[in-house]
């Protein structure tokens, strides 16, 4: 009889510790489930997915950081020419750029001043 009570006890005890173990498992699927949910619906993955898979070579504009501050030091108060110019001046010849590629970068960037005629 001793046997049996003893077998209960620790059929009782093993279920418990099931309990305790699945319900540490669901909070962790739904801790999981919520993180990657919300890593894979990010925007900014997306917008990073897109770039990195975009056709074409990319704007020398956009990888170059120093070719970019120095165009946006002069593109408000100059016309894309002068500001091709200017660049050709301080930059060897693999960093210039074109009227066009300015023109092109510059309505991606702003559109509100791609409005304003700057030839």
């Amino acid at each position: 009889m001793s046997d049996l009570r003893t077998a209960i006890i620790q059929a009782q005890q093993t279920a418990q510790m099931l309990d305790r173990a699945k319900a540490a498992s669901d909070r962790l699927l739904m801790t999981l489930e919520g993180t990657v949910e919300g890593a894979l619906n990010s925007p900014l993955i997306a917008d990073q997915h897109r770039d990195m898979h975009r056709r074409g070579t990319p704007s020398r504009l956009n990888t170059d950081p120093e070719l970019q501050a120095f165009v946006l030091a002069r593109i408000e108060h100059k016309t894309y020419k002068e500001v091709v110019s200017d660049v050709a001046k301080s930059f060897p010849p693999e960093r210039q750029i074109s009227i066009s590629s300015l023109q092109r970068w510059w309505r991606k960037r702003s559109p509100q001043s791609a409005l304003t005629v700057n030839y």
